[in-house]
């Protein structure tokens, strides 16, 4: 396997870093340089500050869709928050 390809291989998706690159400038802090290059450095930024954020009316609408369809509960806490909301929304999908 060449250099090349291993790199794409290991390279954030074209979507983590568009979400990475609006999340450093909404907090107004740098993108370290290895988000760009590394999928796990990128992955690891992301997580660190993107649970901040609230969820997208996107994901809360979807997670609202779930609990209705399934008849569970869906808290405020979770839907208050990007990092939980997500992972509810694995768990119930």
């Amino acid at each position: 396997m060449s250099e090349e390809s291993s790199h794409r291989r290991n390279a954030p998706t074209e979507k983590m870093l568009q979400f990475a690159e609006r999340l450093a400038a909404r907090k107004n802090i740098p993108l370290p340089p290895d988000v760009r290059e590394s999928f796990d450095s990128c992955k690891a930024f992301l997580d660190e500050h993107g649970s901040e954020l609230p969820p997208s009316t996107k994901a809360v609408n979807w997670a609202n869709d779930i609990a209705l369809k399934k008849k569970i509960p869906l808290s405020a806490e979770v839907l208050a928050d990007a990092r939980k909301l997500s992972e509810w929304i694995d768990a119930n999908k």
